[in-house]
């Protein structure tokens, strides 16, 4: 799924699918988390958080390293790509 800005924000579901997908390579089980989950306390460290902003952003997802970092559960970074956070 790759989102442009000629698109309209993801919906929260098509976001959730996208974020969850890329970030399964790093935190395993992560579908089965809650969505507020820290994903920090799951593995998830700096280096696997600057890959996986790479991933989004070839996505097509304007976010940046320090968003995630901010924020690290799947629940923030879908609230922020479902406010149009897209290139």
């Amino acid at each position: 799924m790759i989102f442009t800005p000629d698109s309209p924000p993801p919906t929260a579901a098509e976001a959730r699918e996208l974020i969850v997908h890329l970030a399964e390579r790093y935190v395993p089980g992560v579908r089965e988390l809650p969505g507020s989950t820290d994903l920090a306390d799951h593995g998830l460290g700096s280096i696997e958080l600057m890959s996986l902003t790479s991933q989004l952003r070839a996505h097509g997802c304007d976010l940046t390293f320090i968003d995630l970092i901010d924020a690290p559960s799947i629940e923030a970074w879908v609230a922020l790509l479902t406010r149009g956070a897209v290139t």
